[in-house]
């Protein structure tokens, strides 16, 4: 039964085979004798064709209509009540300190350290070091 199965799975590969060759080629290859080339002529009522199209305007009436103000004051019930001027906070700022010190251990018990040092915040100047 197994050569069976495989004898007919050969015939129907080879048929698929014969069938797939056998199309046509669809490409498009003719040939084309030209017996007379080709002489374009100009008539002579030929215009130029204007390039900007025109739009004639047509005249629009103005529209007609009637109208007229009555001025009457407005009555409001609320009151308008003055703001306050507003004030300038001036709070002492916070003492940072002088500076910062970090002391560790990295890898392979490497030391490590810093020390950074400022001057107290001052108007005159800025001041400070990093080692």
């Amino acid at each position: 039964m197994l050569n069976q199965i495989k004898y007919i799975f050969l015939l129907f590969i080879l048929f698929t085979g014969f069938v797939s060759s056998a199309q046509r080629d669809t490409s498009l290859t003719r040939e084309v004798e030209v017996t007379k080339s080709f002489k374009p002529t100009m008539s002579s009522d030929a215009n130029k064709i204007n390039v900007m199209p025109k739009i004639d305007q047509t005249e629009q009436p103005a529209p007609k209509f009637d109208y007229s103000i009555y001025s009457q004051p407005i009555l409001n019930t609320f009151s308008v009540t003055p703001l306050k001027a507003a004030t300038i906070n001036n709070t002492q700022k916070k003492e940072t300190g002088y500076g910062l010190v970090r002391v560790g251990v990295g890898n392979y018990n490497k030391p490590y350290g810093e020390l950074f040092f400022n001057n107290l915040n001052s108007k005159k100047s800025i001041f400070g070091f990093w080692i």
